[in-house]
């Protein structure tokens, strides 16, 4: 559970970052709107504007009622931290059960739909030899797996909760991550090596 938190934690704040870096990548970020205005569906780019705001609305919508009765708890506290829980419970509405595990499993499969259009984009970039690739992708996916592990293993070492379990947990799936990456560089590598593939030469 205190792992599931942590991971929750660590997945709302690299959410909210990922626009503002995207916004950062066009230089003028006012043109985002393009995007909406003139779609190009053979655009991976274009695609990725669609996605990330669905994202975005999912985990946000996700952690708010994961985090709810914890808010609600502090309604009858004094001062501004029972001003913001009222404000932020907007009443004693409860929300179906249901609800976090159907959030959840939009949040996973929206986020393959993330890491799809994040590693595509810049594979299809010919200007760029080792990026014009498909190795590239699942690289991407790894690799962001093993910084999701050592988020969360911060995030438990300073947040004073130090769960032993969660380290436990995120420490296996690192090393899986591990073996993954290995076998992914050793394939690309052998890919270039007997010239398969120019771009992984």
């Amino acid at each position: 559970k205190n792992t599931s938190r942590i991971a929750l934690l660590a997945c709302v704040s690299t959410t909210l970052v990922a626009p503002v870096a995207l916004l950062a990548d066009l230089h003028q970020p006012l043109r985002f709107w393009h995007f909406y205005a003139h779609p190009t569906l053979w655009s991976w780019m274009s695609i990725g504007s669609f996605i990330l705001p669905l994202y975005l609305a999912v985990v946000l919508a996700l952690a708010y009622l994961v985090w709810r009765p914890a808010i609600q708890a502090q309604r009858a506290a004094s001062g501004l931290l029972g001003v913001y829980a009222r404000l932020l419970s907007f009443g004693n509405w409860q929300a179906p059960a249901i609800f976090i595990p159907l959030l959840t499993l939009a949040a996973l499969f929206i986020s393959t739909g993330i890491m799809l259009y994040t590693g595509a984009e810049i594979a299809v970039v010919k200007g760029r030899p080792l990026w014009n690739t498909n190795w590239l992708i699942p690289m991407f996916v790894t690799t962001g797996m093993l910084g999701a592990c050592g988020l969360v293993l911060v995030l438990n070492s300073i947040s004073g909760i130090k769960q032993a379990t969660t380290n436990k947990q995120m420490l296996s799936v690192l090393i899986v991550s591990c073996i993954a990456c290995g076998v992914i560089g050793a394939t690309w590598y052998l890919d270039g090596a007997n010239a398969l593939s120019g771009c992984s030469a």
